[in-house]
């Protein structure tokens, strides 16, 4: 401890005695923007600490003292270092991947639909759905998760008046065979509607 402080007195003494009229040896180190054609101060020497900041004459500064700088900054920045930056990036690649391939494939199968746009279609077909004992104890709210992790499918169901069928959302698990029975068929209408013979009734 007590040499570096005999050091550190030494260095300031030969500062102390440097003339004012003597100053840094060599020249900033430059490069010329291809955006405006400038010549600016290359700053990339300052913070990775690859380089010399200063270009000088090997020959003529062999025996000269060296000064080494450390530069840092402060600011938001990305990095990978660490668990959880990559768990996260890992993760978002893989949903990345899955809707690519989504949109790859309704793009190829030409199979997507336009019908549940907007929350008021949804709701208006969960109202037109039939009442289901898997979501009972629900009416008043839901406090528990599971309820999230039902699986659910828009399946076809005849209407009332028997000539026509409409759309409804069916939880939990569902036979194959029905499944087969009321699979939503492309390019058709759907939507339970009054025949006209009720209508004049």
């Amino acid at each position: 401890m007590r040499a570096s402080y005999m050091l550190v007195g030494l260095m300031t003494n030969g500062l102390a005695r440097v003339g004012f009229k003597n100053r840094l040896q060599g020249s900033l180190k430059t490069f010329t923007n291809p955006m405006s054609n400038d010549t600016e101060l290359d700053g990339k020497f300052w913070l990775s600490g690859k380089g010399d900041v200063f270009s000088v004459e090997p020959v003529e500064s062999k025996d000269w003292v060296k000064f080494f700088v450390e530069s840092s900054i402060q600011g938001y920045t990305y990095n990978t270092s660490g668990a959880a930056p990559k768990v996260a990036i890992t993760f978002l690649l893989a949903y990345c991947a899955f809707a690519l391939s989504h949109v790859l494939y309704a793009g190829f199968s030409g199979i997507s639909s336009t019908s549940w746009d907007s929350i008021a279609e949804v709701t208006a077909l969960a109202m037109n759905s039939a009442p289901t004992s898997t979501l009972r104890n629900t009416c008043a709210g839901i406090t528990k998760f599971h309820i999230f992790k039902l699986p659910v499918r828009i399946l076809t169901r005849p209407d009332d008046e028997g000539d026509g069928e409409h759309l409804e959302l069916v939880f939990g698990s569902v036979e194959e065979e029905e499944v087969k029975q009321r699979t939503i068929r492309a390019n058709r209408n759907y939507g339970t509607m009054l025949s006209l013979r009720r209508r004049k009734v």
